[in-house]
């Protein structure tokens, strides 16, 4: 959100801390659903803490289909294991488990924006230019714009792990396992 200028927002400590205020707040959901506060966005979007709710989503899920309609896969399963985590999904949808998928990683994003609003110019006001003039143009400023990504600190990792564990347990339950 922030490499391509959505978030406005550049410590997610504070974009964490904003999150149930966004959320609350009918003047942001309504920026978001009608494109006011950047084209094609959704309050979800927004929504750090709260999009990792997934037994939440997971019930919902639940309460329109059958379970037996789902695959649920652990992500340290698929990156410890990505082909046979992949040939076990085909075998899920019936389909030909021969085709062997390419699973180099290939937006890694290693960094994100320093000044968010630039980036969202560059990213959707310069539609006028022609090609030959935006993509230089888009890919210079892009450059000179980006930062490293900053590990997450411990100590809000562990605060994060902490708010998420009533949903973990409920994800153990649906699941059988925790992500």
């Amino acid at each position: 959100m922030c490499r391509s200028g959505y978030e406005y927002i550049s410590s997610f400590e504070k974009a964490i801390e904003v999150e149930e205020a966004r959320y609350n707040s009918p003047n942001f959901r309504n920026k978001c659903n009608s494109g006011n506060l950047v084209k094609y966005t959704f309050v979800y979007n927004y929504m750090y803490f709260r999009s990792g709710l997934y037994a939440e989503q997971i019930e919902r899920y639940l309460s329109y289909f059958d379970r037996s309609q789902f695959k649920v896969i652990n992500f340290s399963d698929f990156a410890e294991k990505p082909y046979e985590t992949v040939a076990d999904l085909y075998k899920f949808l019936l389909v030909d488990n021969d085709f062997i998928p390419n699973l180099s990683i290939r937006n890694k994003g290693s960094c994100t924006t320093r000044i968010p609003v630039l980036q969202h110019i560059i990213e959707t006001r310069l539609g006028w230019l022609p090609k030959t003039i935006r993509r230089p143009i888009k890919h210079i400023i892009s450059t000179k714009n980006s930062i490293n990504i900053q590990k997450i600190d411990p100590g809000t990792r562990d605060k994060l792990m902490r708010r998420f564990d009533d949903d973990q347990n409920n994800l153990l339950k649906l699941v059988g396992f925790r992500f």
